[in-house]
């Protein structure tokens, strides 16, 4: 970089390169606050100084990307060391730094991330003490509100959003006791939920969304060590690393330790899935660094479909579940076949990913038979066995429907001495209906709009969902039309209405 950066604030830009802004530069004694920026290239890997600093120099603030192109930079400590509440706005168009409204609460490392429909979190921090009060950052009106404040005074903690619209928060001070603590907030409800906290204290750290959804925390005060370590967060692994279920796992990849130690150095996700870790310092007390690095993530198995929904007990439905490696710029193997486990009312039919190699991106496909042995929601476990970090586990999930799927039999001939004949054979079983679906959004109201055109439903109601969790549900109409709405978050969703169902693209 230009000069060196120690608790600056980094975003992703609209073109793929990152703006990294502010910061301490020197050592104890005699730290510098900057309010100078750089752009970094991913394609060059270069840094270039901006044409414009910021409007006040500003060290441990947060930033985050907004859905126009700009970057919020907000709170920190000034020049003089008094922390502020002031916020800017970054412009990649102009290259030029814009104050507006301030928050609502002065904040010195506080943590920060991107919500789903674009607003912004802002949670904890230092105002002399640690704060436990969080806000939220409108990009339309450029302002500030009051939202729930987190579970515990923190500060120094690490935020990145998640794909289903939630927001990790882990690590930190609590007061002055560092902390493994993790939580997740939900903006539907404006609440905090604890989950099981990362295995060491961890403060000072970066943390950053990968494409495949997984969060990267890299680095901090490990323990009481300044470390070059980092772990790893996936809330789609239903098992923990003892087996227990949980909603998510911290676990940390062989391969994931960065070159140089750093404390509250910065990240950014790169356009090619890799990601940029800037500055920091190998000491509380300086030097800042200028350096910067890469961290390429290893390969990572996802999945679309698995979800099956209503189908009658004792009938089979077989579909298929693609698996995509979307971990970076490294192949997927798989060792071994897929199996299925906890449920034996899923079974693999075809394992087309048995001794496959998938580069980045590339996919494979498995068979899934779901024949529901009761009625009421049923679920098994899906492991893959790869050459990636941590265990591939997904969950399977169906609901037995003691209705029959096919049309009523032809009734039997009447007997000879006028009584009714017997039941005649049942028919066969209907032709699956075809959902066809279109998403729009309305800015108005914040909501994703999914309407659905059903032909041969067997059922009156559509369900929509996301890795087996519903989202919502509505009534298809007389004439096969439906309508589902939310604030959905980007990612793969899937309507179904009885057995047939569709796989649709919230970006």
């Amino acid at each position: 970089m230009s000069v060196t950066r120690l608790s600056a604030v980094a975003a992703p830009l609209p073109d793929g390169s990152v703006l990294v802004a502010g910061g301490w530069s020197g050592s104890i004694g005699s730290f510098t606050a900057n309010d100078s920026a750089d752009i970094f290239d991913p394609v060059s890997e270069q840094f270039t100084p901006a044409p414009n600093p910021m409007t006040v120099a500003r060290v441990g603030a947060v930033a985050a990307p907004l859905p126009d192109g700009r970057v919020l930079i907000a709170g920190g400590l000034n020049g003089s060391s008094q922390i502020l509440s002031s916020a800017e706005v970054f412009n990649p168009a102009t290259q030029t730094f814009t104050a507006i409204s301030g928050m609502n609460s002065p904040r010195y490392q506080a943590a920060a991330a991107t919500l789903a429909d674009g607003r912004v979190l802002i949670v904890g921090g230092g105002n002399g003490p640690s704060i436990a009060s969080a806000e939220i950052f409108d990009p339309v009106t450029n302002t500030f509100s009051w939202t729930t404040s987190y579970s515990d005074v923190v500060q120094d903690a690490a935020a990145a959003p998640l794909l289903d619209g939630r927001v990790l928060i882990a690590g930190g001070l609590i007061a002055t006791s560092p902390t493994g603590f993790a939580a997740w907030f939900n903006p539907l409800d404006a609440t905090y939920k604890a989950i099981d906290p990362m295995a060491q204290t961890r403060w000072g750290a970066s943390a950053t969304t990968l494409l495949d959804g997984r969060v990267l925390i890299a680095g901090g005060v490990v323990d009481s060590y300044i470390e070059g370590s980092s772990v790893l967060f996936d809330q789609d692994q239903p098992l923990g690393p003892f087996g227990g279920p949980l909603s998510g796992s911290f676990f940390t990849s062989p391969k994931s330790a960065m070159a140089r130690t750093r404390y509250r150095a910065v990240s950014a996700l790169l356009p090619n899935g890799t990601v940029l870790i800037a500055g920091g310092a190998s000491n509380t007390n300086g030097p800042a660094r200028d350096s910067a690095e890469i961290f390429t993530p290893g390969p990572v198995a996802r999945i679309s479909g698995g979800t099956f929904g209503d189908q009658e007990v004792g009938r089979s439905l077989v579909q298929l579940v693609r698996v995509r490696n979307l971990g970076g710029q490294f192949p997927l193997r798989f060792s071994s076949g897929a199996s299925v486990t906890v449920s034996s009312d899923f079974s693999i039919v075809a394992d087309g990913c048995r001794g496959k190699t998938l580069e980045f991106q590339q996919d494979c496909d498995l068979e899934v038979r779901f024949t529901p042995s009761t009625t009421g929601t049923r679920e098994a476990l899906l492991t893959l066995s790869t050459n990636t970090a941590g265990t591939n586990v997904f969950t399977l999930s169906g609901t037995g429907d003691a209705t029959g799927a096919g049309p009523k039999g032809d009734k039997g001939d009447k007997g000879d001495t006028g009584l009714q004949g017997s039941q005649g054979v049942k028919g066969a079983a209907g032709r699956d209906a075809t959902v066809k679906c279109k998403v729009s959004y309305a800015k108005a109201t914040k909501k994703t709009k999914v309407t659905c055109t059903v032909s041969r439903a067997k059922s009156a109601s559509a369900r929509l969902s996301r890795s087996g969790r519903t989202v919502a549900r509505a009534r298809v109409s007389r004439s096969g039309r439906v309508t589902l709405s939310g604030r959905l978050t980007r990612g793969t969703y899937r309507v179904s209405v009885g057995t047939a169902y569709v796989t649709i693209r919230v970006r």
